[in-house]
């Protein structure tokens, strides 16, 4: 059984101290950040595989070509 999470958590300030249970269900797309934190947490590649299968590896390779690529040009590149 899954742990029910909380949508009225506080979040964690920090990327890297977003709880393992919260980023799963973050990079499922199954709830929604609470805070920036979280948001940078985010795997945008695994969220976009796990919303939007149909786009494939193939459609989601500019996201993961280029590591420096910063958050903002792959959200953008997302969008």
């Amino acid at each position: 059984m899954t742990k029910k999470i909380d949508p009225n958590r506080k979040g964690s300030s920090s990327p890297k101290n977003v709880p393992p249970d919260v980023l799963r269900a973050l990079n499922k797309g199954e709830i929604a950040t609470v805070n920036l934190g979280e948001g940078l947490a985010i795997n945008t590649a695994e969220l976009l595989l796990n919303v939007a299968p149909k786009l494939g590896k193939k459609g989601i390779k500019p996201l993961t070509d280029d590591p420096a690529m910063g958050l903002m040009n792959r959200w953008r590149t997302a969008s």
